[in-house]
């Protein structure tokens, strides 16, 4: 009988909360695990809390939950992290993750050791991150009753309904107006003279036109200092009658050499013999000459 009152109130809560998402936007996944030692608690989850939840938000099956976290790279031991489980519910596509995790706690009562097992419960928002809910319930040995569960499932539906409080603006500024600058002083009113009377008139001095004093010759100005400066006298022993430009200096270069000459021989022989003939020479005998010669490395012209 619990368990449906706390059915109706979840539905209730979810549908009917101003500024609330519908149930149709709403999709959780319930994750339950255990820590060490503690119970496991999977059976009364589905049983006391899954069925609950259906009848007024979307559950996604825990399978899901599983494929996202290794679409998301998380491995499996941190699965079951409230900061991974923000992750894994943003991959996949849900609004919530709830954590459901059994817990043991071992204490001392003398020289007797006692166990109290318990049952953690976090609600994570996907989209933010944010642990909107946590608590701890106290098992009755390693179970979780109908009460316990109605109470759990009470209290994660008013956490989900809860709508979002936004922060108030601050109050604007009051505006202060601004003072008026005081106004400039008037300027002081100008002297006015009083006008004159006859007694004025009368007892007022003559003015006399002041003397011309008596003009002073001008002197010429005196010659210049330019002047008075004797001429200077040209020096002309130094003057220079064409401009000393630096010859190029001469290189070596090839030459070749080229003559022509011609000549006329004559010649005239005498006999000295008694019995001797003198000998005959035809005209004079002409003659020419050609010589061309060729020098790699001569002195040259200026070097261009």
């Amino acid at each position: 009988m619990k368990a449906f009152v706390g059915r109706i109130f979840l539905a209730a809560l979810v549908a009917g909360a101003p500024g609330v998402a519908s149930a149709q936007d709403v999709s959780v996944i319930i994750v339950s695990t255990k820590g060490k030692g503690g119970p496991n608690l999977t059976p009364q989850v589905k049983k006391l809390i899954e069925k609950p939840l259906k009848a007024s938000v979307k559950l996604v099956p825990f399978a899901s939950y599983k494929k996202a976290a290794k679409r998301a790279g998380i491995k499996p031991k941190d699965m079951f992290r409230t900061d991974s489980a923000a992750t894994i519910g943003k991959e996949a596509g849900v609004t919530h993750i709830l954590i459901v995790e059994g817990q043991m706690e071992q204490t001392k009562e003398g020289k007797k050791k006692k166990k109290a097992f318990y049952a953690d419960v976090s609600l994570v928002e996907s989209g933010t991150g944010d642990v909107v809910f946590t608590s701890r319930y106290a098992l009755k040995g390693k179970k979780l009753s109908p009460q316990i569960a109605s109470t759990l499932v009470s209290e994660v539906s008013q956490s989900i309904a809860k709508p979002a409080v936004a922060e108030a603006p601050p109050p604007p500024a009051e505006e202060v107006p601004a003072e008026a600058p005081p106004a400039p002083d008037a300027p002081p009113a100008p002297d006015v003279p009083p006008e004159p009377t006859d007694a004025t008139l009368a007892a007022a001095p003559t003015e006399t036109p002041p003397e011309t004093p008596p003009e002073t010759p001008v002197e010429p100005p005196a010659d210049s200092v330019a002047a008075l400066t004797p001429p200077s006298i040209e020096d002309t022993s130094l003057g220079v009658s064409e401009s000393f430009a630096p010859s190029k200096p001469k290189r070596w270069r090839p030459a070749l050499h080229f003559a022509l000459g011609g000549m006329a021989l004559q010649r005239k022989a005498e006999m000295t013999a008694a019995d001797g003939d003198p000998p005959g020479y035809e005209g004079p005998v002409p003659g020419g000459s050609v010589r061309m010669s060729f020098f790699p490395l001569a002195i040259g012209g200026n070097g261009g």
